[in-house]
This record gives structure tokens, sequence and C-alpha cells, in this order.
């Protein structure tokens, strides 16, 4: 079994979807790795490394979709601009109508 290819997963029925892995270090007791996956299930890379008889130390978010997360500290969290709903409305294939005159604490209507 593969990261690159998919791993079954303790109690799945299925293997995972295939997810994208680049080699970024590699040091005497670890290695760097970026793991881009195309489905979400919880804890899913931590469960995958195990799959293939490793261990996950740590684990860091850098993108949500199409969202580049940057510099934020566990537990912080930032406001999406304007681009950022776009990008997510785009990769989710729908239309996202926004009031112009809403305010981040205000609730947004998207019916049509």
């Amino acid at each position: 079994a593969s990261l690159r290819t998919g791993v079954m997963l303790v109690g799945a029925s299925a293997p995972t979807r295939p997810a994208e892995v680049c080699l970024l270090g590699r040091g005497a007791l670890s290695t760097d790795l970026q793991i881009v996956l195309h489905e979400g299930k919880k804890r899913q890379i931590r469960r995958m490394v195990l799959a293939v008889n490793s261990r996950v130390w740590r684990l860091v978010r850098t993108q949500i979709g199409p969202i580049q997360l940057g510099p934020l500290a566990a537990g912080e969290s930032r406001v999406l601009a304007p681009s950022d709903v776009d990008a997510l409305a785009q990769a989710a294939s729908y239309t996202l109508r926004v009031q112009p005159s809403a305010t981040p604490n205000e609730e947004i209507d998207t019916r049509p």
C-alpha cells in the first residue's frame, strides 16, 4: 500500500483516494512530507501514515481547499476575504450571492 495510490484504513470499506506526496526533507530520525488530500476524513493523514507502518510526529495544515492559511497559531482564526469566499464557492461549484452591506458578524442570506 502507498499513500500515493490509496490505503485501506481500519474500519473502512474502501481505500482512501490517492494523495499527492512530496518529500521535503529527510533527517536521521524523521522525514518531512507534504501531503495533499482530495478528501478529508477525521485524522486521515495520521491514519494513512499508520497504515503504511509509520507515525506522524508533527502535522501542520497549510491550506484548506483553495485557501492558504498563512501564519496562524494553533486555535487562531481569521476573517475570510471576499476573494477567499469566491474561491471556496468556485471550488464547491456553486454561485454564492453575498449582500454588499453584510458585516463580518452579520448573517448572510444566500437564497436566490
